[in-house]
This record gives C-alpha cells, sequence and structure tokens, in this order.
C-alpha cells in the first residue's frame, strides 16, 4: 500500500481532524502514520503512531528530530498540520515527495491577533506562499480560498464538520434535570474565558448557583493569575471545574451533565470567518448553544434554531440567555431536538471524507 505520513507538533496525538477523522479515513485505502510530539506509540486503530521529543523554544532541534523520524517512514506522501513545518515540508519536496499542507487557520490574522514580530510573520509567508505554489492544499474552511486563489495549484477545501457516529453515544435531548454550563476547546480570553468565569457571578447574582465545566488546555499566560484576582473570585471558585484538554469522548461524558454549551469567542477576524467545530459537536448530542453573534455563527445556530446568539461584550445579555435557556424547559427542548438533524443533513463529516479521499486519489 501507498504510504502516508501526517505530522503534527502542536495538536495532541488523537486530535479530533487529524487522527479521528482524516487518519482514520485514509487508512482504508492507504497505509498510515502518524508522527505527534512527546506522543506515546503504537499500532492504534491501524495507523502507527510515532512520537518524537519536541521542546519548546528550541525549533531548530525540533525539526532536525523531525526530519530524522519522518525520513525513516520512507513514505510517498508527507502531511503536515503545522505552519512551522513548512521548512521541513520544503526540504521534504526538494527530496521528490509529494507534500501536503493542511491549513486550520487562518494563520495570518491569528499572528496579528497574538501580536506575532514582524520578523516571524514574514518568515511565515516566504513559506506559505511557497506551499501554495508547490504543495497540495487542503483547508478547514472555504473563506481561506481567498488567501490562495490565484497561487495554488492543488486544493480543495475539507471542512471540519463533525463525525456523528462518533458522538451518538453522548446524544441526550432531555436536559431538563442538568445544572451545568459546559464550553469545550482551548481556554483563552480571545475565547471568552473571562466573559464565561463573569458569567458564573452574574448568574450567582440573579440566585442561580449554576456550575461550569471547562473542558480544554488553558493556552493564555497569565489567564489563571488574572482570575484568581478577580473581585468575586473567592464567590464562584468551587462552581469551576478545570478539566484540562480530554479526548473527544471525555470531554461529551462531561457534556452529557449540561443544559447548555457555551461558544463565546471574540470577533477577530481569524474567528469570524472560521466555524468552531464545537458548534457542530454540540448540535450533535442534542446540546443547546450560545454563541457570539458573528453572521457566520448566528446562520448555524440561530437559523437551524439551536440557540441563541449575543454580543460578546455584553456579559449581562449572556447571563440572561442562559437564564431562559434554563428556566424555559419546551425551549430547552427544542434547541436539543433541532441540533442532531440539522448535523445530519448540512454539517456531517461524511461528505468532507469523500472530498479528502478523492484528493488523494488525484495525488
Amino acid at each position: 500500500m501507498i504510504k502516508i505520513c501526517h505530522i503534527t507538533t502542536k495538536h495532541a496525538a488523537f486530535d479530533t481532524r487529524i487522527f479521528q477523522k482524516e487518519c482514520k479515513a485514509l487508512k482504508s485505502y492507504y497505509e498510515v502514520i502518524l508522527l505527534a510530539a512527546n506522543a506515546q506509540e503504537g499500532l492504534i486503530d491501524g495507523i502507527k503512531v510515532l512520537g518524537f521529543k519536541y521542546e519548546l523554544n528550541n525549533n531548530l532541534q525540533n525539526l532536525i528530530r523531525i526530519f530524522k523520524l519522518a525520513r525513516q517512514q520512507q513514505a510517498s506522501v508527507y502531511h503536515i498540520h503545522d505552519p512551522e513545518l513548512l521548512p521541513l515540508l520544503w526540504i521534504l519536496k526538494k527530496m521528490g515527495k509529494n507534500v501536503v499542507y493542511d491549513v486550520h487557520e487562518d494563520y495570518r490574522s491569528s499572528m496579528l491577533e497574538h501580536n506575532q514580530p514582524a520578523m516571524y510573520r514574514n518568515i511565515f509567508n516566504y513559506f506559505d506562499n511557497w506551499a501554495a505554489r508547490n504543495a497540495a492544499l487542503i483547508l478547514a474552511e472555504s473563506s481561506y480560498i481567498s488567501i490562495y486563489q490565484g497561487k495554488a495549484k492543488h486544493l480543495c477545501v475539507v471542512e471540519n464538520f463533525c463525525d456523528i457516529n462518533a458522538l451518538k453515544p453522548f446524544l441526550v435531548q432531555d436536559r431538563s434535570e442538568c445544572r451545568n454550563i459546559v464550553y469545550v476547546g482551548t481556554i483563552h480570553r480571545n475565547r471568552g474565558a473571562l466573559l464565561m468565569v463573569e458569567l458564573i457571578y452574574l448568574l450567582q447574582k440573579k440566585g442561580l448557583r449554576l456550575s461550569l465545566d471547562l473542558v480544554g488546555k488553558i493556552t493564555d499566560p497569565g489567564l489563571m493569575a488574572t482570575i484568581e484576582a478577580l473581585p468575586y473570585y473567592q464567590q464562584i471558585r468551587n462552581q469551576l471545574n478545570w478539566h484540562g484538554p480530554l479526548p473527544q469522548s471525555d470531554s461529551y461524558r462531561i457534556a452529557q451533565k449540561s443544559f447548555v454549551g457555551l461558544c463565546m469567542l471574540m470577533p477577530t477576524p481569524n474567528h469570524s470567518e472560521s466555524y468552531p467545530t464545537k458548534l457542530f459537536e454540540y448540535m450533535a448530542v442534542g446540546l443547546p448553544i450560545i454563541a457570539t453573534n458573528i453572521s457566520l455563527y448566528k446562520a448555524v445556530v440561530e437559523r437551524r434554531e439551536c440557540g441563541i446568539c449575543v454580543p460578546f461584550e455584553e456579559p449581562e445579555q449572556l447571563a440572561d440567555a442562559v437564564q431562559k435557556i434554563y428556566e424555559d424547559k419546551v425551549l430547552q427542548s427544542q434547541y436539543s431536538a433541532n441540533g442532531p438533524g440539522a448535523v445530519a443533513m448540512n454539517y456531517n463529516w461524511e461528505r468532507e471524507k469523500n472530498i479528502l479521499i478523492d484528493f488523494y486519489r488525484k495525488l
């Protein structure tokens, strides 16, 4: 069988898009290897997982280690998932390999948003432009097409929709007895971390003592210190449950105890043009949603009648929306019932999987 090697430094080995969706979709047709930072090795679901030592702030040594391991695999196709691996892709292409660049987000906007130095952005732009001309590109969002239009020779869009079969065991449509709120994803100020903490305080002032489950990695330096310094933190600390990053299955076991899922992302250019995968996952398990009133999100949440959208800058409106879904059990039930069918019809991984497989066949 033709051998394919996926490589990631920034994502967990069992990342939903990389391992659960793409690697599993391709393993029926190819021999699939996944190289992931500091991963536990083994043959898992027919996919060979190999780990490599990855050290923060040691980019050159990291690339050397990854290159040596990647070269040992003697794969026909190398598929990267992080922009810091673009120099590796350049080398592998020079060696005559087929190379694929999986663009998970609008990195140009993201680097500006996080105030990355100009030198770093210039290096990225050079390799990103090279990859557009010389690699096969897979985009996680159709909105990214405008970035690469006119440059890319081989391009397709594989939307990050959800695998409803994997989430079916966690479907709950009667959430009338639940008292928890849940957030699944990266924990950062720009993704509503402080807003969600304030929400619990505002609900407490309304006489609602509800708990918040936060499932994900904290990537915002100093965030916890900021939260712990809030004047009302001691009043609510026991209502905040920090679970850390978990596999999708464990995340949605926790979500089974919740009556609403939050997706309050700051309306930055990167967020405004990209679907948060959690929207579709929440819908698939019958979890009512409260999301930022970004046009892209509203077209899903409100059009499919799965929840409520509110402005990011209005914590009081967020608290009112949570209270409404908590107290109006009929509305809560309607939102729960509408999600799974909408995902199955419109936001299902099955269609995207076939696009990915066809793209590989053309390679």
